[in-house]
């Protein structure tokens, strides 16, 4: 429908929390959805923005972004709406005049 109306898309892997490389919530399962995913967007050559890749870069991991370990904290979703606007940004898939 996006490429019928001419629109953007973007999708966004979202994981669950991530303790160091175990995690309460984030099991091999998850993993592998994750993976599943990734495998897909790739080979159809769709723009994602990957949120746990975007987490295992900061120095702190996930501290401080759950607030049970799904939902995200006002932090996870500040740092979340900000890999977000990035990835807009850096692609340079709509122009922004925010800042």
């Amino acid at each position: 429908m996006a490429s019928k109306k001419e629109a953007k898309l973007i999708f966004a892997l979202s994981p669950p929390e991530i303790r160091g490389n175990k995690s309460s919530n984030f099991g091999i399962k998850d993993l592998k959805n994750l993976k599943f995913f990734q495998s897909i967007f790739r080979s159809l050559n769709y723009q994602y923005i990957d949120f746990y890749e975007t987490i295992n870069k900061r120095e702190s991991k996930n501290k401080g972004l759950y607030i049970d370990g799904i939902h995200y904290s006002p932090l996870g979703n500040q740092i979340f709406s900000n890999s977000i606007y990035d990835f807009i940004k850096n692609n340079k898939i709509i122009p922004l005049a925010i800042n």
